[in-house]
């Protein structure tokens, strides 16, 4: 059987559910002036992270997907712990004709959670803050058979978050604000 002029690829069609996981290495930052006693560790401004993501949810058409995700950013395994997380609605869009090539957008909750341990900072006195995030990518699948897909990808995340007041040892400290987290690695789909 041979594809008509104009007709999608059998392997470029997206259709009924899908579901992605992703996992990378990237960066995240905030503001955090007031985060705690002076002076405020550079790892509470920036610095490298390591995360991923879930999506999942339904095809629109074949070239446009709509889902959930959840996104985080963290560097856990150092003190002080910082995470950057996000919680909300994604669109996925192939514009190219080959349908490989794919934008991503998307908008919800953001989060960033400090902890340190060692200045006074226990894990029921972390300082957080939490606010109207947005996310935007790009990726490209490259198919494995099937309706299976690895695909590179780079992701940023920005919150809009004032930052959470917090009262440690009698003075009040604000929890970070404004969020944002860049995020490259690599993600396995299934359309």
């Amino acid at each position: 059987m041979t594809a008509t002029a104009g007709a999608q690829p059998a392997d470029s069609v997206h259709q009924g559910f899908w579901i992605g996981v992703g996992a990378g290495t990237g960066w995240q930052s905030f503001e955090c002036v007031t985060c705690g006693p002076p002076p405020v560790p550079a790892k509470w401004r920036s610095g490298r992270s390591g995360g991923g993501y879930l999506a999942m949810g339904g095809t629109l058409r074949p070239n446009l997907l709509l889902g959930g995700e959840i996104a985080v950013n963290l560097n856990a395994a150092e003190e002080p712990s910082a995470s950057v997380g996000h919680v909300g609605v994604v669109g996925q869009l192939y514009p190219t004709r080959g349908r490989r090539l794919f934008l991503r957008a998307g908008v919800g909750v953001g989060v960033a959670i400090l902890v340190d341990p060692a200045r006074g900072f226990p894990e029921d006195e972390e300082l957080g803050s939490g606010g109207l995030a947005f996310r935007a990518g790009i990726g490209y699948d490259v198919r494995l058979g099937g309706r299976f897909a690895l695909a590179p990808y780079v992701d940023v995340m920005q919150a809009l978050a004032s930052g959470d007041v917090r009262t440690v040892d009698g003075r009040a400290y604000r929890g970070p604000r404004n969020p944002a987290a860049l995020q490259a690695g690599l993600s396995l789909n299934w359309y």
